[in-house]
């Protein structure tokens, strides 16, 4: 996210994308997991969010789609 307080990952082996919060803002040494959810794809490449966070894209390899989904605030601790 965009204040350097959480981490996302994409999980090429598992199909999940991964949050973990940071307890220092974009130290990547500090990060804690939180949660994961399903991709969408059986081979996800890749994530962004839209400017407000609001929505996440993924790439899908699998299917060379580009998959959009609708993040409830506050962003994915609801998943």
């Amino acid at each position: 996210d965009n204040t350097g307080s959480r981490l996302y990952e994409v999980g090429f082996g598992s199909d999940l994308i991964y949050q973990s919060d940071l307890s220092t803002d974009f130290d990547i040494s500090t990060a804690s997991f939180t949660t994961s959810i399903s991709s969408q794809d059986s081979t996800p490449r890749g994530i962004a969010f839209d400017n407000t966070g609001s929505r996440l894209y993924e790439v899908g390899d699998g299917s060379d789609l580009i998959y959009q989904s609708d993040i409830p605030a506050p962003r994915w601790t609801e998943f």
